[in-house]
């Protein structure tokens, strides 16, 4: 399988000093992030931003970001998942 490897920049929510969410203790802050595109769906895309190339179980972690947040997006290249490559 091939996936498109990608940059982007978004709005991400972050809390002050670990409290909860709430209109006072939060801001959307610019957060950059590289990975593997692996789904695109309703306006959500799937990241995957770290992964284990190993042919019997490989493991990803994945990052799941709104569209709405994205204020960049670039094609970074093309990662072969088949022949661990980048395209």
């Amino acid at each position: 399988m091939k996936y498109d490897i990608i940059l982007v920049v978004w709005n991400d929510a972050l809390s002050f000093d670990g409290e909860e969410f709430r209109k006072e203790t939060f801001s959307l802050c610019p957060t950059v992030q590289v990975g593997l595109l692996t789904k695109e769906d309703n306006g959500i895309l799937q990241l995957c931003y770290g992964f284990s190339t190993d042919v019997v179980s490989p493991e990803c972690d994945y990052i799941n970001i709104p569209s709405s947040l994205i204020t960049y997006r670039k094609k970074l290249g093309v990662f072969d998942f088949d022949t661990r490559s980048v395209l």
